[in-house]
């Protein structure tokens, strides 16, 4: 889906840059005083004034378009105003080098010069809103989507989870109580079972102490 509101980011760049470059030659062919460097400071200034154009139409669509509140709306505003202030510089000297055909005016070039300073600054006020707007007001700016606590898997572990190794660990243990306790429950049988094998020898033998030994006449014994 096309989203209007992310045009003017990607356009505003483009005057800025070419608007520094063409003072940075204009001052450096004064320097220089070659007029190579005027000609290259004049074709970036028509770049700037044609992408300007783009940057504030984007601008004024994107505005109308994304949601804001009273607080970014006063940052939004100050920020419009300085692009049409920076346009309107732009075309007074778009239009005072069209007049001379490109050159760089011999009369009154320091005007001209502080003229195309004092644009670049207002570029740099402008741009500094801008960024403001977004990063410290978020227009424009969609959130990160969260992910959901607890649901993290280490690198080529297969989704392993801290829960996992929770619940194993608990059934070791489980399993090591339920052995102990079988050893328990079997020693205590083999204790129990102990006293009882050894009474039966003291049982029998207290029968045989038991038994009466009774004599018939005809010499025949017989226990009962």
């Amino acid at each position: 889906m096309f989203d209007i509101t992310l045009i003017h980011p990607k356009l505003v760049h483009f005057p800025i840059a070419f608007l520094l470059a063409a003072l940075v030659f204009d001052v450096w062919g004064m320097i220089k005083k070659d007029s190579f460097y005027y000609r290259v400071g004049w074709v970036n200034l028509v770049l700037a004034i044609l992408f300007s154009v783009f940057a504030i139409v984007s601008g004024l669509l994107a505005a109308n378009n994304v949601p804001h509140n009273d607080l970014s709306h006063e940052t939004m505003e100050l920020h419009e105003t300085l692009g049409y202030v920076i346009g309107g510089m732009l075309l007074i000297l778009f239009l005072w080098r069209l007049r001379l055909k490109g050159e760089l005016p011999q009369k009154g070039r320091a005007v001209y010069v502080l003229l195309l300073l004092g644009v670049a600054v207002t570029v740099v006020i402008s741009a500094d809103l801008g960024g403001k707007m977004v990063y410290e007001y978020g227009v424009a700016v969609k959130a990160v989507p969260q992910t959901e606590s607890g649901e993290h898997s280490h690198d080529g572990d297969g989704g392993h989870s801290h829960g996992t190794t929770e619940s194993t660990e608990g059934h070791d243990h489980t399993g090591d109580a339920h052995n102990n306790q079988e050893a328990h429950e079997h020693d205590s049988g083999m204790e129990e079972h102990s006293p009882s094998s050894q009474e039966a020898p003291e049982t029998n033998k207290n029968s045989e102490s038991s038994k009466t030994v009774h004599t018939h006449d005809d010499g025949t014994v017989h226990e009962h």
